[in-house]
């Protein structure tokens, strides 16, 4: 066959010479008609080939032009997959879709928008991106909850789970499952649930170790599921709470092993059904949510699935973190020597008073990263007022003020003084004023807030009842979120609080018209914020001095309990800022209230501020996480307290671990362990009140990773305050996981 190929090979070299010579030596005689010919055949030949060609090259263009469409397609809807991620990781769905809106426990639905064109109002490649995002529910013997369902049950935060890949040694993954259960009046000492199922989730390309860890004894069921496997153990109904458990919450821990690469690393999801308790009947690791995105520009859909880890949304929790600012508007004499045993006295009114919201030193107080989203804006104001009139005086060289003993103008016959700090009615003219203008009561529901009066969203009252009955102590709380958010976003960083303006100028007129009786003058000179008296007066003082006329008294008496201050506590969220897990506690909680905490009664010298009956609070629900780095804190807590006093000991701030680990934790200012309420704080250039923050380390071991409880206390053996609200914040780690897998159909 070789030599026949050769062959003709041959001949047909020898029939291309031959044309040739043909073609360039003709006979003699032809004169060229012969090469006429050959021309005619050759275009003749040319005409043949030629339309099949161009209809060749044009399928060709038109191939390329479709190749080129599917890849700009590919191109775009990859972008979308990109743009959905970002959504996720920054914490925009429920801006996204507002709307509609998006629910983070509806795992029916399915949310969709567009890609915005960019800048110059050009789409992606010329395409109409439509992103789809969804939650998706990956406990594979649950069927999924209804959202409401599903929210009680993780909100509620009674049993918590949760599940962590960990320790990658000889091509296997540990994954460790762990259980809190912090029960409630519906099951009595813990003793009624009863585990039914375990279940785990372990991502694609990972395949469970038959027999390992502690649920070796159970026989597992394993099906591939959601991309990669779904196991389940039947623990046939084992109780909870193990013979000789006493803690609380109760915890238990299970683990196993699985194969799978060593990067990136694996995902794993955790769930458990329960028995006996019907208000439970499952749970899961709701710290790891899966979505789904589907991209589709033109006739391409891109589809990924990513996890993101994140802090669950507990009943008590606020996404993000926080920072607490805020200043004193009364402060002692500046005449006297601060080691002067007066400087206890506060006894100067100031007309208003700032403080600074800064972006340039995340170690410093008050540091808010650029480009944050403020999340809520709180606003508290405090003081101590007493239900005498108040006169204009001169004392120390400068003037200042002094009370009446006598109050008929209240209303109120003499003989019922002592009990109208009890009466409910009076207590809110006291607050809010008289109805008919007259000037009557203190009306410190009412500031001016950066030039805007406002007016408090709710207070709360205690009367003060170890040694001035006849006075009493205030905290009022306003939501300035829709105030503050724009302020901050614009590049305002500096907030002043100070009197109602309406009461500043002609308060005798505007009070008491026709009545310019000094004995009836009910008004204070103001000061500026060192101490100096100006020019401005207010009816409505939001604190009274330290100087008091005792009633049926002629000498002047000084009050401890004098104080006036406010606190802006600003809740932000931004994707540079680690995460953080926060509980607010303040008149708007349930329990909480707002009182004198004195050494005096055993329930008020350690404020029960969580409500439960017992000193202190025990916060719990939340989950401490593993060190992020070399991280000094694992947490930190802001208190706003008034009427502390610098020298009279024995108050301190006391954190206590569920490992039994505690400490009397400092201020920072210096003071002892037990002074912390002494009316300084970090940041205030003149003592006043206590906006102190404390920070839990983690070389303290006061809390640890896979803590859900601590206990914190505010004892007192010496000193009376008040607490308005506390603050706590836990580290969290909040990060977005690869693609787990990605499709092109």
């Amino acid at each position: 066959m070789v030599r026949d190929l050769e062959c003709k090979l041959e001949r047909g070299v020898m029939k291309m010479a031959k044309l040739r010579k043909m073609l360039t030596h003709p006979r003699k005689g032809e004169s060229g008609q012969g090469a006429l010919a050959i021309v005619v055949i050759l275009l003749m030949l040319g005409a043949i080939i030629l339309t099949p060609l161009l209809v060749f090259m044009s399928t060709g263009l038109k191939a390329g032009g479709v190749y080129e469409s599917k890849v700009q397609e590919f191109y775009a809807a990859d972008a979308g997959v990109e743009d959905g991620l970002w959504q996720i990781k920054n914490d925009k769905l429920s801006t996204l879709f507002y709307s509609y809106p998006y629910d983070p426990y509806n795992y029916t639905a399915n949310y969709s928008y567009s890609v915005a064109p960019n800048a110059s109002g050009h789409e992606i490649n010329a395409k109409n991106v439509t992103v789809n995002i969804a939650n998706v529910w990956i406990p594979s013997n649950i069927p999924t909850p209804n959202p409401a369902v599903a929210r009680s049950i993780i909100e509620n935060g009674t049993l918590i789970v949760t599940g962590s890949v960990i320790n990658f040694t000889g091509g296997r993954w540990g994954c460790q499952i762990k259980i809190s259960y912090s029960w409630r009046g519906d099951d009595p000492n813990g003793t009624n649930l009863k585990i039914a199922t375990i279940g785990a989730w372990i991502s694609g390309g990972c395949n469970y170790t038959s027999g390992s860890g502690n649920l070796s004894s159970y026989t597992p069921t394993c099906v591939p599921y959601c991309g990669g496997q779904a196991i389940t153990w039947n623990l046939n109904s084992q109780t909870f709470k193990l013979s000789g458990q006493t803690s609380y919450p109760l915890v238990r821990t299970f683990n196993f092993n699985f194969t799978g690469p060593e990067s990136p690393n694996p995902q794993a999801l955790s769930w458990i059904t329960t028995t006996d308790v019907p208000a439970i009947p499952y749970s899961w690791d709701a710290d790891s949510k899966p979505y789904r995105i589907g991209s589709t520009a033109g006739s391409t859909t891109t589809e990924a699935y990513t996890i993101k880890n994140e802090m669950r949304k507990l009943g008590s929790t606020i996404s993000g973190d926080y920072v607490a600012i805020g200043n004193t508007l009364m402060m002692p004499d500046p005449n006297n020597n601060p080691s002067d045993p007066n400087q206890d006295y506060r006894s100067r009114l100031l007309k208003e008073s700032s403080a600074t919201i800064q972006s340039s030193s995340p170690s410093g107080s008050g540091y808010i990263p650029p480009g944050a989203t403020i999340e809520a804006a709180y606003l508290y104001w405090s003081g101590w007022i007493d239900h005498y009139y108040w006169k204009a005086t001169t004392r120390y060289g400068h003037t200042t003020w002094s009370w009446s003993a006598d109050p008929t103008d209240w209303g109120v016959p003499q003989d019922n003084w002592t009990g109208l700090v009890y009466d409910a009615s009076n207590l809110q003219q006291m607050v809010e004023g008289w109805a008919d203008g007259s000037g009557k009561g203190a009306k410190v529901n009412t500031v001016n807030f950066n030039g805007i009066d406002i007016t408090t969203h709710d207070w709360q009252v205690w009367p003060k009842t170890n040694d001035a009955p006849a006075c009493w102590y205030y905290t009022c709380f306003y939501d300035a979120t829709s105030i503050v958010k724009p302020l901050i976003e614009s590049d305002v960083s500096t907030f002043t609080l100070g009197h109602a303006s309406n009461g500043t100028t002609s308060v005798i007129n505007q009070l008491r018209p026709g009545d310019s009786s000094a004995s009836h003058t009910y008004s204070f000179t103001l000061c500026d914020s060192n101490g100096n008296p100006t020019s401005s007066y207010t009816g409505y003082p939001l604190g009274t001095s330290a100087h008091k006329l005792p009633s049926g008294g002629s000498y002047d008496g000084r009050y401890h309990a004098s104080y006036a201050g406010w606190s802006l506590v600003i809740i932000y969220s931004s994707p540079d800022t680690q995460g953080h897990q926060l509980y607010l506690y303040d008149i708007k909680s349930p329990g909480f209230t707002f009182q004198e905490s004195f050494p005096g009664g055993a329930s008020q010298s350690d404020p029960d501020f969580d409500g439960d009956g017992n000193p202190g609070g025990k916060i719990s629900g939340f989950l401490v996480p593993q060190q992020v780095g070399s991280e000094t804190n694992a947490a930190k807590i802001t208190c706003f307290v008034g009427e502390g006093d610098e020298g009279k000991t024995g108050d301190s701030f006391k954190v206590t671990g569920p490992s039994g680990s505690w400490a009397n934790l400092p201020d920072g200012t210096g003071a002892a362990l037990n002074d912390v309420w002494n009316s300084e704080s970090v940041g205030l250039a003149v003592p006043g009140v206590d906006i102190d923050t404390f920070y839990v380390t983690w070389s303290s071991n006061i809390v640890r990773a896979g803590d859900t409880w601590a206990q914190v206390d505010l004892p007192t053996t010496g000193d009376g305050f008040t607490l308005s609200y506390i603050i706590l914040s836990f580290r969290s780690s909040v990060t977005t996981g690869g693609a787990i897998s990605y499709l092109i159909r």
